[in-house]
């Protein structure tokens, strides 16, 4: 298995675990910012500071919504919002056999 030969896992995982996640966030922002106070909590993978041979689809989608935060976090950390991730280790899944 290659990364390489499966663009399509790419535009799933990216749809799924990216846009999936900034949706959820994206959705929820306003009533924090109402309330002028959240905490977002994104669950990451060890991936992705790692970059682990075989998940470059995965990756690459943990470290998108990575990206999004840190750089949103300087946008609503003044309405009292709050970011952070956590980076969990490699579970024992259909898509690690």
């Amino acid at each position: 298995y290659q990364s390489s030969d499966r663009f399509h896992d790419f535009q799933r995982l990216m749809a799924l675990n990216f846009f999936g996640a900034l949706r959820l966030i994206l959705g929820l922002l306003p009533s924090m910012i109402e309330r002028g106070s959240g905490h977002i909590v994104h669950v990451s993978s060890f991936g992705v500071p790692t970059r682990q041979p075989r998940f470059a689809g995965y990756c690459a989608s943990k470290s998108a919504v990575d990206a999004a935060l840190q750089s949103m976090a300087g946008e609503v950390a003044s309405r009292g919002i709050s970011t952070s991730s956590v980076y969990m280790p490699l579970v024992q899944t259909k898509m690690v056999e």
